[in-house]
């Protein structure tokens, strides 16, 4: 059985906070939700990563600062037509 989604969040974050390195893209896609939660076990299980995990921040570019949220682009769930 593949990685649930909050399997592979926890995964993403911890490869996004540098804790783990990012696998190739065939053992990615292979990977099951037991050999998921085993290595998620080793940092405390998918609830820990979700509340301890901090990223790094960034710094702005070229004296760049972020949107506001009001001006932000809205996250879209839904591929775009050419995707499909």
């Amino acid at each position: 059985m593949k990685m649930s989604p909050m399997q592979k969040y926890a995964m993403r974050l911890l490869i996004a906070s540098g804790q783990v390195r990012l696998p190739d893209r065939n053992a990615w896609t292979q990977l099951t939700s037991e050999t998921a939660a085993e290595q998620l076990r080793n940092f405390g299980g998918v609830p820990a990563i979700l509340r301890n995990t901090v990223l790094p921040q960034r710094s702005s570019s070229a004296g760049e600062s972020r949107l506001p949220a009001s001006k932000s682009i809205p996250f879209s769930p839904k591929k775009p037509e050419l995707e499909r």
